[in-house]
């Protein structure tokens, strides 16, 4: 992998490489929040990868041209074995489909004849390339010789596993690594960003500069190891059954006594 390099050149840019919006389903962000945070932490760019759709209308993105932030579109798409995809284009929106429509190896091929870049976000996560047991061996192989970018730390799921990282770089030497937000809240736009020298509007060159240019990791904020570890406490099979019993209702004031999202 493309080491770190920090940057030496007056004009660069920051780009936010993962962030949801209101359009996903699992996200309630407005634009104009986004946006907000956008100019708070200095972002020049942004790539807005819905779930499964990209529908950023005209007015949404004039939003982001009035503060002079270029938005770069893309969708994760959910593939059938449940892996995640980013696919990122200015056309981007004629791939769109349901959720798991796609087998991961056929959009990753849509993606390359259509020569849009492809990132594989949190490959550690059981949605990510590695992290997830229903797609063969054969097919993470296809993904990650195929793909332009991974991400190497996620603010939403914690860093990769090294040994992950390790298996990446074997199978696909050139790969650019980026650290991404993964912001379905408007507050976690920017917390990590990756600057680039470049002062372009344009997508292609932008994307161009990022694959094959050297990129400053920039940590705005960082999760407490108690974040992760609760995270892992939400899974086990005894939080489940505990959750289950419990109302919703119930469920609300814990969250809100404990100051949990």
């Amino acid at each position: 992998m493309r080491a770190k390099k920090i940057l030496s050149l007056e004009i660069s840019m920051r780009i936010e490489t993962h962030s949801h919006t209101c359009h996903s389903l699992d996200s309630l962000s407005l634009v104009e929040d986004i946006v907000d945070y956008c100019v708070k932490r200095n972002v020049d760019a942004i790539i807005i990868n819905d779930h499964d759709n990209c529908e950023l209308d005209a007015d949404e993105r004039a939003l982001f041209s009035d503060k002079n932030i270029t938005v770069l579109t893309a969708i994760e798409f959910t593939t059938q074995e449940g892996v995640h995809v980013i696919g990122i284009g200015d056309a981007i929106d004629k791939l769109q489909a349901k959720m798991y429509h796609y087998s991961s190896v056929e959009i990753v091929k849509l993606l390359i004849e259509n020569s849009y870049y492809v990132l594989l976000p949190h490959p550690s996560h059981a949605t990510g390339v590695l992290g997830n047991h229903k797609i063969s061996k054969e097919g993470q192989g296809f993904l990650i010789k195929n793909s332009h970018f991974i991400e190497k730390d996620n603010f939403r799921y914690g860093p990769s596993k090294s040994e992950h990282l390790s298996q990446i770089d074997e199978i696909n030497p050139k790969i650019q690594c980026l650290i991404g937000s993964d912001a379905h809240s408007a507050k976690d736009t920017g917390a990590y960003l990756n600057e680039i020298d470049c002062s372009s509007e344009n997508t292609s060159e932008i994307m161009t500069l990022l694959y094959e240019g050297e990129i400053a990791h920039i940590y705005n904020m960082r999760r407490s190891r108690g974040y992760f570890a609760w995270r892992r406490v939400k899974k086990s099979k005894v939080y489940q059954a505990i959750i289950n019993i419990l109302t919703p209702d119930t469920r609300r004031k814990i969250k809100n006594f404990l100051h949990l999202e």
